[in-house]
């Protein structure tokens, strides 16, 4: 004999939209927002940051305990004479996951990772995965930033050899948001 779940058999929760966010345990993906860049970026600044555009993704958290799991797949190229190149992400104005060097100062490579040398063929790509604790349910926006040492003397490109030729040379790059139940 066939049961109809229908919440008059004590299954209540099953009735559409009885199921909310606050029900679900510690741990579960609430949201997910992606962005994808398939164009080019480059820049000649030396020794700063510089936001990548195209390179933001928003997100709005439903509770001050949820914690945001940022994830980035950078395609960074550059010539030779590359001292380091590399990138970070930020929430608002605020760096995350800033590496240090030598005195605890801020490090030039930002929170994931850096690459130094290189030919004119190279795309080097570059993960980020941080777990942050915004605390906010206002929209938060995080933006990735490109930082290239003050010796390198090179224009640094995102999802292009410095070469940039057609022969598949081309990358894409994406920053992925999750927002995780806390």
């Amino acid at each position: 004999m066939p049961v109809t779940i229908d919440g008059t058999t004590g299954v209540s929760a099953v009735q559409a939209g009885a199921v909310t966010t606050s029900d679900l345990p510690a741990g579960s993906v609430l949201q997910v927002v992606s962005v994808n860049k398939v164009d080019v970026f480059s820049t000649t600044t030396k020794g700063s940051w510089v936001d990548i555009t195209g390179m933001a993704a928003s997100i709005t958290p439903v509770s001050t305990s949820s914690k945001i799991l940022v994830m980035v797949q950078l395609s960074i190229g550059g010539g030779g004479n590359n001292y380091g190149r590399g990138y970070g992400v930020k929430r608002g104005a605020t760096q995350l996951n800033l590496g240090t060097y030598g005195t605890g100062s801020p490090g030039s490579f930002g929170a994931s990772t850096s690459f130094s040398g290189g030919d004119n063929g190279g795309i080097f790509t570059a993960p980020f995965i941080y777990l942050d604790s915004p605390s906010t349910t206002s929209s938060t926006t995080y933006q990735v930033e490109l930082y290239a040492d003050s010796r390198s003397i090179t224009t640094t490109y995102i999802n292009r050899t410095y070469a940039g030729t057609n022969d598949g040379s081309y990358g894409a790059s994406t920053i992925t948001l999750m927002e995780i139940a806390g």
